[in-house]
C-alpha cells in the first residue's frame, strides 16, 4: 500500500527541509529496503499530525431502503392521527398581506394608475387602438388555443403606457396616435391625483375589503367543467363591435397590410392595374399561408414596380 496521506509537511523550517529531503530520497528507486524503513520511521517522528497507512475503519451509514421509507411514512401517519392538536402547515396572515399590498400600491407608478383608470373607460382612444391591434393579432395567431382578446388588449395598453422603446405604433403604423392617447391617459392621472389625493390607495382598500364573490352552485360548476372537457374543432371568434370588424374578411386584411407597408401602398396608388395586381397577390398569399412577412412584401414590390420609373427604387430586405 502506498504512503499517500501518511505524512504531513511540518510547519517549522528545519523540519520542513528535512521532510522534503527524506521524501525525495524515499522516491528514488536505488534506495535500499532497509534505508526506506529508516526514512519512514523518521518521517513518522517529525510529522506532527501524520496519518496512517491503514485504511479508515469508519463505515458509512447505509442509505435507507424503500422499506425504511415506507415504515417512516407509516409512523408519521400514525403520529398525525393520534396527535391531540393538529396545527396547519401554513396560516396566512390577512392583516400582514393587506399591509404589504397597500405599501406596494402607495408606490404605484403613473402608468399603473393610468391602467386602473382606463379599465373603467372602455371608449378611451388608447383602449380603442389597443382593441383594434389586438384583434388583428388575434386573427394572425395560428396557435390553438388562442389567448383571450381581452388579455391581448390589456397587455397592449400596459405596454404602451410603459413607454417601451419598441412597438409603439398602432395598426396603421402611426406612432403619433398612440403617443397622444398615452399622454391623455397620463393627464387623467395627474388631474385625479390633484383632485383626490390618495385615491389609488383608497381604491385598493375598497377592493381588498370587498367580500369575495359567492361560489357557483354545483350544477353550474359541473356544466362549466363539461363544456371545457367537450372537444371543439376550432375556438370560436370573440364577439366584435363595428370598430373591431377591421381585418375580419380577406379584403379588409389586405387593406390593413397596405396601410402598414408604405411602399406597396404608394405603388398601389400609382395606377389601377398595380393596385389590382398587388391586392390579388396579397389575398392569394393570405389564403395559402395565412400571413405576409416582410420578405414576401419586399419581393412583391420588386416584382410589380415599374422598372423605368425612378420614383419606385428597388427594396432591400
Amino acid at each position: 500500500m502506498g504512503n499517500k496521506g501518511r505524512w504531513q509537511e511540518p510547519s517549522d523550517r528545519e523540519g520542513r527541509d528535512e521532510y522534503r529531503e527524506l521524501r525525495r530520497e524515499l522516491k528514488l528507486s536505488r534506495t535500499s529496503k532497509a534505508r526506506r524503513a529508516e526514512i519512514e520511521a523518521r518521517l513518522d517522528e517529525i510529522s506532527p499530525t501524520g496519518g496512517t497507512k491503514e485504511p479508515s475503519l469508519e463505515k458509512r451509514e447505509p442509505k435507507p431502503t424503500t422499506a425504511d421509507n415506507l415504515a417512516l411514512c407509516a409512523r408519521v401517519e400514525a403520529a398525525r392521527k393520534t396527535a391531540e392538536v393538529s396545527w396547519p402547515v401554513f396560516v396566512p396572515d390577512a392583516a400582514a398581506y393587506r399591509e404589504r399590498a397597500l405599501l406596494k400600491v402607495a408606490k404605484a407608478t403613473p402608468a399603473e394608475k393610468a391602467a386602473a383608470i382606463l379599465s373603467d373607460l372602455p371608449e378611451h382612444p388608447l383602449n380603442k387602438l389597443a382593441r383594434e391591434l389586438a384583434h388583428w393579432l388575434w386573427n394572425e395567431d395560428r396557435s390553438n388555443p388562442k389567448p383571450p382578446l381581452e388579455t391581448l388588449t390589456e397587455q397592449r395598453v400596459r405596454h404602451w403606457l410603459s413607454r417601451a422603446p419598441y412597438n409603439l405604433h398602432d395598426i396603421r403604423g402611426n406612432k403619433e396616435t398612440v403617443a397622444n392617447a398615452v399622454n391623455d391617459a397620463l393627464r387623467l392621472v395627474a388631474e385625479r391625483d390633484a383632485a383626490e389625493p390618495g385615491w389609488f390607495v383608497r381604491r385598493a382598500e375598497k377592493l381588498l375589503d370587498a367580500p369575495s364573490a359567492p361560489s357557483k352552485p354545483p350544477a353550474a360548476q359541473s356544466r362549466q367543467t363539461a363544456e371545457r372537457a367537450r372537444p371543439s374543432s376550432a375556438q370560436p371568434e370573440p364577439s366584435l363591435n363595428a370598430t373591431e370588424q377591421a381585418g375580419a374578411d380577406s379584403a379588409q386584411r389586405v387593406n390593413l397590410i397596405l396601410q402598414v407597408d408604405p411602399h406597396l401602398r404608394r405603388l398601389a396608388g400609382h395606377s389601377t392595374a398595380y393596385d389590382s395586381a398587388i391586392r390579388a397577390a396579397i389575398a392569394d398569399r393570405l389564403q395559402t399561408h395565412g400571413n405576409c412577412d416582410g420578405g414576401f412584401l419586399a419581393g412583391l414590390y420588386n416584382a410589380v414596380r415599374p422598372k423605368n420609373v425612378g420614383a419606385f427604387p428597388p427594396r432591400q430586405f
